[in-house]
Protein backbone atom coordinates (compact mmCIF):
# COMPACT_ATOMS: atom_id res chain seq x y z
CA UNK A 1 0.00 0.00 0.00
CA UNK A 2 1.07 3.19 -0.88
CA UNK A 3 2.02 5.75 1.93
CA UNK A 4 -0.09 8.76 2.22
CA UNK A 5 0.53 12.71 3.18
CA UNK A 6 -1.12 11.81 6.23
CA UNK A 7 1.48 9.65 7.99
CA UNK A 8 4.60 11.80 6.60
CA UNK A 9 2.32 14.34 8.60
CA UNK A 10 1.48 12.24 11.99
CA UNK A 11 4.93 11.62 12.51
CA UNK A 12 6.62 15.44 11.66
CA UNK A 13 3.48 17.19 13.81
CA UNK A 14 4.15 14.76 16.89
CA UNK A 15 7.86 15.64 16.97
CA UNK A 16 6.99 19.39 16.50
CA UNK A 17 5.45 18.89 20.24
CA UNK A 18 9.27 18.75 21.13
CA UNK A 19 11.25 20.85 18.78
CA UNK A 20 10.69 24.19 16.86
CA UNK A 21 13.32 25.99 15.53
CA UNK A 22 12.77 30.13 16.45
CA UNK A 23 15.21 31.26 13.80
CA UNK A 24 16.44 31.15 10.34
CA UNK A 25 18.13 27.76 10.38
CA UNK A 26 20.22 28.74 7.53
CA UNK A 27 20.60 31.03 4.78
CA UNK A 28 19.44 34.95 4.94
CA UNK A 29 16.28 36.61 6.01
CA UNK A 30 16.28 39.31 3.35
CA UNK A 31 12.48 40.29 3.52
CA UNK A 32 13.36 44.01 4.41
CA UNK A 33 16.15 44.20 1.72
CA UNK A 34 14.00 43.06 -1.09
CA UNK A 35 11.07 45.04 -0.45
CA UNK A 36 13.16 48.23 0.05
CA UNK A 37 14.58 47.45 -3.38
CA UNK A 38 12.54 48.02 -6.29
CA UNK A 39 14.80 46.25 -8.95
CA UNK A 40 15.05 42.94 -6.54
CA UNK A 41 11.45 43.03 -5.95
CA UNK A 42 10.34 42.95 -9.28
CA UNK A 43 13.01 40.32 -10.26
CA UNK A 44 11.57 38.33 -7.35
CA UNK A 45 8.06 38.71 -8.96
CA UNK A 46 8.68 38.13 -12.47
CA UNK A 47 5.53 36.26 -14.13
CA UNK A 48 5.83 32.87 -15.58
CA UNK A 49 3.92 30.19 -17.36
CA UNK A 50 0.83 29.48 -15.11
CA UNK A 51 0.43 25.34 -15.51
CA UNK A 52 -2.27 24.64 -13.39
CA UNK A 53 -5.34 26.11 -12.05
CA UNK A 54 -8.05 24.55 -9.64
CA UNK A 55 -11.43 26.80 -9.03
CA UNK A 56 -13.49 24.28 -7.63
CA UNK A 57 -16.36 25.14 -9.96
CA UNK A 58 -17.22 21.86 -11.41
CA UNK A 59 -18.40 18.69 -9.30
CA UNK A 60 -15.20 16.44 -10.98
CA UNK A 61 -12.77 18.78 -9.41
CA UNK A 62 -11.36 15.74 -7.21
CA UNK A 63 -10.12 14.43 -10.94
CA UNK A 64 -7.45 16.64 -10.51
CA UNK A 65 -5.96 15.63 -7.78
CA UNK A 66 -4.58 11.84 -7.58
CA UNK A 67 -4.65 11.84 -3.53
CA UNK A 68 -7.86 12.91 -2.01
CA UNK A 69 -7.79 12.59 1.92
CA UNK A 70 -11.22 12.77 3.39
CA UNK A 71 -12.73 12.34 0.15
CA UNK A 72 -15.10 9.33 1.07
CA UNK A 73 -15.90 10.68 4.66
CA UNK A 74 -17.06 14.06 3.44
CA UNK A 75 -14.57 15.73 5.19
CA UNK A 76 -13.28 17.67 1.31
CA UNK A 77 -16.66 18.70 -0.11
CA UNK A 78 -17.87 21.79 -2.00
CA UNK A 79 -19.19 24.42 0.03
CA UNK A 80 -21.64 26.22 -1.82
CA UNK A 81 -23.00 29.26 0.78
CA UNK A 82 -22.77 32.00 -1.22
CA UNK A 83 -22.11 34.20 2.03
CA UNK A 84 -18.70 32.38 2.47
CA UNK A 85 -17.47 31.11 -0.64
CA UNK A 86 -14.73 33.18 -2.22
CA UNK A 87 -15.18 33.79 -5.72
CA UNK A 88 -18.29 31.91 -8.49
CA UNK A 89 -20.39 29.24 -6.89
CA UNK A 90 -18.25 27.08 -4.80
CA UNK A 91 -15.15 27.05 -3.00
CA UNK A 92 -13.60 23.49 -1.34
CA UNK A 93 -13.86 22.47 2.49
CA UNK A 94 -12.05 21.01 4.65
CA UNK A 95 -13.54 19.78 7.82
CA UNK A 96 -11.51 18.56 10.50
CA UNK A 97 -13.15 17.08 13.54
CA UNK A 98 -12.11 16.90 16.80
CA UNK A 99 -9.45 13.77 17.65
CA UNK A 100 -6.21 12.81 17.35
CA UNK A 101 -4.38 12.97 12.98
CA UNK A 102 -7.53 15.22 11.87
CA UNK A 103 -6.84 15.48 8.15
CA UNK A 104 -8.72 16.91 5.16
CA UNK A 105 -5.88 17.32 1.96
CA UNK A 106 -5.51 17.06 -1.64
CA UNK A 107 -2.12 16.45 -3.91
CA UNK A 108 -1.52 17.46 -6.88
CA UNK A 109 1.17 15.52 -9.47
CA UNK A 110 3.21 17.79 -11.97
CA UNK A 111 6.39 15.86 -13.21
CA UNK A 112 8.67 16.11 -14.74
CA UNK A 113 9.09 19.30 -12.77
CA UNK A 114 10.73 22.67 -12.35
CA UNK A 115 13.47 24.26 -10.18
CA UNK A 116 11.11 27.31 -9.29
CA UNK A 117 7.65 27.05 -8.87
CA UNK A 118 4.92 29.67 -7.38
CA UNK A 119 1.85 28.03 -5.67
CA UNK A 120 -0.75 30.71 -4.96
CA UNK A 121 -4.15 29.70 -3.03
CA UNK A 122 -6.76 31.49 -1.58
CA UNK A 123 -7.80 30.43 2.15
CA UNK A 124 -10.66 31.14 4.85
CA UNK A 125 -10.27 29.80 8.59
CA UNK A 126 -13.41 29.78 10.06
CA UNK A 127 -14.10 32.01 12.68
CA UNK A 128 -13.51 30.05 15.62
CA UNK A 129 -11.28 27.94 14.38
CA UNK A 130 -8.09 27.04 16.89
CA UNK A 131 -6.07 23.98 16.23
CA UNK A 132 -4.55 24.36 19.61
CA UNK A 133 -0.60 24.14 18.94
CA UNK A 134 0.83 22.33 16.27
CA UNK A 135 -0.89 21.80 12.61
CA UNK A 136 0.64 21.37 9.07
CA UNK A 137 -1.24 23.37 5.98
CA UNK A 138 -0.13 23.95 2.12
CA UNK A 139 3.51 23.58 0.62
CA UNK A 140 5.28 22.31 -2.20
CA UNK A 141 7.55 19.19 -2.28
CA UNK A 142 10.81 18.02 -4.50
CA UNK A 143 11.72 14.54 -5.19
CA UNK A 144 14.17 13.07 -7.61
CA UNK A 145 11.48 9.98 -8.54
CA UNK A 146 9.12 9.42 -10.66
CA UNK A 147 6.43 8.26 -7.77
CA UNK A 148 4.13 10.75 -6.84
CA UNK A 149 4.72 9.24 -3.31
CA UNK A 150 7.95 9.48 -2.74
CA UNK A 151 9.32 11.37 0.16
CA UNK A 152 5.89 11.10 2.16
CA UNK A 153 7.31 8.62 4.66
CA UNK A 154 10.46 11.09 5.49
CA UNK A 155 9.29 12.95 8.79
CA UNK A 156 12.21 12.98 11.00
CA UNK A 157 15.00 11.90 8.64
CA UNK A 158 16.99 14.63 7.00
CA UNK A 159 17.36 14.80 3.30
CA UNK A 160 20.32 13.72 1.34
CA UNK A 161 20.42 16.01 -1.52
CA UNK A 162 20.03 13.09 -3.64
CA UNK A 163 16.42 12.35 -2.62
CA UNK A 164 14.17 15.04 -1.74
CA UNK A 165 13.05 18.88 -0.19
CA UNK A 166 9.90 19.84 0.49
CA UNK A 167 8.63 22.97 2.51
CA UNK A 168 5.64 24.21 3.77
CA UNK A 169 3.65 27.54 4.43
CA UNK A 170 2.28 27.13 7.85
CA UNK A 171 0.13 28.94 10.56
CA UNK A 172 2.26 28.71 13.90
CA UNK A 173 0.65 29.02 17.69
CA UNK A 174 3.83 28.91 19.50
CA UNK A 175 2.35 27.36 22.29
CA UNK A 176 -0.28 29.79 22.78
CA UNK A 177 1.77 33.14 22.53
CA UNK A 178 0.54 33.51 18.83
CA UNK A 179 -3.37 34.29 18.86
CA UNK A 180 -4.83 31.24 16.04
CA UNK A 181 -4.59 30.51 13.63
CA UNK A 182 -1.27 31.56 14.08
CA UNK A 183 1.66 33.14 12.59
CA UNK A 184 2.66 32.14 9.42
CA UNK A 185 6.12 30.28 8.84
CA UNK A 186 7.51 27.99 6.46
CA UNK A 187 8.22 24.38 7.78
CA UNK A 188 11.13 23.19 5.74
CA UNK A 189 13.40 19.87 5.15
CA UNK A 190 16.53 20.31 3.15
CA UNK A 191 20.07 18.67 3.58
CA UNK A 192 21.75 21.37 5.51
CA UNK A 193 18.64 21.44 8.54
CA UNK A 194 19.58 21.43 11.99
CA UNK A 195 19.36 18.53 14.53
CA UNK A 196 16.53 18.19 17.24
CA UNK A 197 18.64 19.35 20.47
CA UNK A 198 16.99 17.07 22.23
CA UNK A 199 16.70 13.99 20.29
CA UNK A 200 20.04 12.63 19.01
CA UNK A 201 19.85 11.67 15.00
CA UNK A 202 16.27 12.98 14.37
CA UNK A 203 15.72 16.10 12.00
CA UNK A 204 12.14 17.88 12.02
CA UNK A 205 11.18 19.80 9.75
CA UNK A 206 13.18 23.41 10.26
CA UNK A 207 11.10 26.96 10.94
CA UNK A 208 12.00 29.69 8.48
CA UNK A 209 9.92 32.86 10.63
CA UNK A 210 9.88 36.56 9.39
CA UNK A 211 11.02 39.02 11.58
CA UNK A 212 7.50 40.43 11.70
CA UNK A 213 5.48 37.46 11.57
CA UNK A 214 1.73 37.78 10.37
CA UNK A 215 -1.18 36.04 11.96
CA UNK A 216 -4.28 35.47 9.39
CA UNK A 217 -7.62 37.13 10.11
CA UNK A 218 -10.25 34.40 11.31
CA UNK A 219 -13.66 34.92 9.11
CA UNK A 220 -11.68 36.38 5.93
CA UNK A 221 -10.41 35.31 2.62
CA UNK A 222 -6.64 35.69 2.37
CA UNK A 223 -4.38 35.35 -0.95
CA UNK A 224 -1.49 33.49 -0.20
CA UNK A 225 1.42 32.72 -2.33
CA UNK A 226 4.59 31.29 -1.97
CA UNK A 227 8.08 30.58 -4.40
CA UNK A 228 10.44 27.67 -4.28
CA UNK A 229 13.24 27.71 -6.06
CA UNK A 230 15.77 25.32 -5.93
CA UNK A 231 19.53 25.92 -5.94
CA UNK A 232 22.36 24.72 -8.41
CA UNK A 233 24.23 21.91 -7.33
CA UNK A 234 27.38 22.92 -5.30
CA UNK A 235 25.48 26.20 -4.95
CA UNK A 236 24.05 27.75 -1.61
CA UNK A 237 21.45 29.66 -3.71
CA UNK A 238 18.62 28.51 -3.00
CA UNK A 239 15.83 30.25 -1.97
CA UNK A 240 11.70 30.33 -0.86
CA UNK A 241 9.66 33.12 -0.51
CA UNK A 242 5.81 34.12 0.52
CA UNK A 243 3.24 36.81 -0.09
CA UNK A 244 -0.02 37.79 1.58
CA UNK A 245 -2.85 39.65 -0.09
CA UNK A 246 -0.64 40.87 -2.74
CA UNK A 247 2.48 42.06 -0.69
CA UNK A 248 5.76 40.66 0.16
CA UNK A 249 5.79 38.48 3.32
CA UNK A 250 9.05 36.76 3.43
CA UNK A 251 12.16 36.05 1.22
CA UNK A 252 14.95 33.44 2.40
CA UNK A 253 17.85 33.14 0.72
CA UNK A 254 21.11 31.32 0.15
CA UNK A 255 19.46 28.03 1.03
CA UNK A 256 21.28 24.28 -0.34
CA UNK A 257 17.68 22.50 -1.00
CA UNK A 258 19.62 19.57 -3.25
CA UNK A 259 23.10 18.67 -4.10
CA UNK A 260 21.25 16.80 -7.49
CA UNK A 261 19.84 18.28 -9.96
CA UNK A 262 17.51 15.44 -10.89
CA UNK A 263 15.67 16.65 -7.62
CA UNK A 264 13.22 18.86 -9.20
CA UNK A 265 9.44 20.43 -7.51
CA UNK A 266 6.93 17.73 -8.28
CA UNK A 267 4.30 17.72 -5.89
CA UNK A 268 1.98 20.29 -4.18
CA UNK A 269 -0.07 19.57 -1.16
CA UNK A 270 -3.20 21.73 -0.39
CA UNK A 271 -5.17 20.97 3.02
CA UNK A 272 -4.62 20.90 6.78
CA UNK A 273 -3.50 18.08 9.25
CA UNK A 274 -3.77 19.03 13.18
CA UNK A 275 -2.00 16.75 15.24
CA UNK A 276 -4.59 16.85 18.70
CA UNK A 277 -7.76 19.03 17.11
CA UNK A 278 -9.56 20.26 20.28
CA UNK A 279 -12.78 21.06 18.09
CA UNK A 280 -14.01 20.94 14.98
CA UNK A 281 -12.28 22.87 12.68
CA UNK A 282 -13.17 24.10 9.03
CA UNK A 283 -11.13 25.58 6.25
CA UNK A 284 -11.77 26.97 2.66
CA UNK A 285 -9.83 26.57 0.01
CA UNK A 286 -10.18 28.38 -3.59
CA UNK A 287 -8.27 29.64 -6.63
CA UNK A 288 -5.35 27.46 -7.01
CA UNK A 289 -2.55 28.10 -9.59
CA UNK A 290 0.90 26.90 -10.34
CA UNK A 291 3.16 28.76 -12.14
CA UNK A 292 6.93 28.78 -13.13
CA UNK A 293 7.10 32.97 -12.00
CA UNK A 294 4.96 35.15 -9.65
CA UNK A 295 1.07 35.07 -10.33
CA UNK A 296 -0.51 37.47 -7.79
CA UNK A 297 -4.07 37.84 -6.31
CA UNK A 298 -6.83 36.86 -9.20
CA UNK A 299 -7.90 40.39 -10.65
CA UNK A 300 -11.06 41.97 -8.82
Amino acid sequence: MKTTLVTLLVAALAALATFAQSSVPCGEDRTEKTRSDPKALKTLEAPGEVFFTEDFESDAWAERFFDCYGLEEQRLALETDAKVVCRGKSSLRCVLEAGEGATASVCHWFAPGHDAVHLRWYCRFDPDFDQGNLMHFTGLAAVSGTDRYDGMGGAGIRPTGFDRFNTGFEPWRAWGRNAAPGAMNFYSYFPAMKEDPKMKGKFWGNQFVPAKPFVPERGKWHCFEILLKANDPDQENGEQAAWIDGKLYAHFTGIEWRKSEDVRIKRMSLGVYIHDNPQRNVVLFDDVALSTGYIGPVAK
